[in-house]
């Protein structure tokens, strides 16, 4: 959902943004108010306070404070609670997500110069003679993109729906 990707973005700049506001007070403090003997002891206590609020988000969430896992763990929160706000089957979404991830990955490996083309394993080869006589078992990994496709849109249109 754009929502939580905007708002994870947004959260990630305001992080960085007082992160420079930081640095700036503390140089401008070190170089032009005061000297470095005096904001040393500052600064040692701001990098003290800092390593306390990362032990407080691992001990309230139960992970370590990683960057990459701590974005992904806010973009997930964000887009939880947005997708229970409008109705939206997560599951569904998440069984979808998984299919389109997998023929886009087939598509991927039977694109490629460098290998031999052979279908997945357990993949059942188009038979035109059986699709003429209208035997609907053997699926064609386009027509499973293509429902893949429209399950995914329709489960998106129904949950921009108030």
């Amino acid at each position: 959902m754009a929502g939580a990707e905007r708002r994870t973005t947004t959260f990630t700049l305001v992080g960085l943004a007082l992160m420079g506001v930081q640095f700036g007070a503390l140089a401008r403090l070190t170089w032009w108010e005061y000297s470095w003997d005096i904001m040393e002891p500052i600064t040692y206590f701001v990098t003290y306070g800092t390593s306390m609020a990362c032990f407080a988000y691992y001990v309230l969430t139960k992970q370590e404070y990683i960057l990459p896992e701590v974005r992904d763990r806010e973009y997930l929160l964000q887009f939880h609670k947005r997708a229970k706000k409008v109705g939206m089957n997560v599951a569904e979404y998440n069984r979808l997500q998984e299919s389109l991830a997998q023929v886009e990955n087939d598509l991927k490996r039977l694109r490629d110069p460098l290998r031999v083309h052979h279908p997945p394993a357990g993949a059942k080869l188009f038979d035109p003679s059986a699709a003429a006589m209208g035997s609907s078992s053997d699926l064609v990994s386009t027509s499973l993109w293509n429902r893949t496709q429209l399950r995914l849109q329709n489960l998106l249109r129904t949950s921009k729906q108030p």
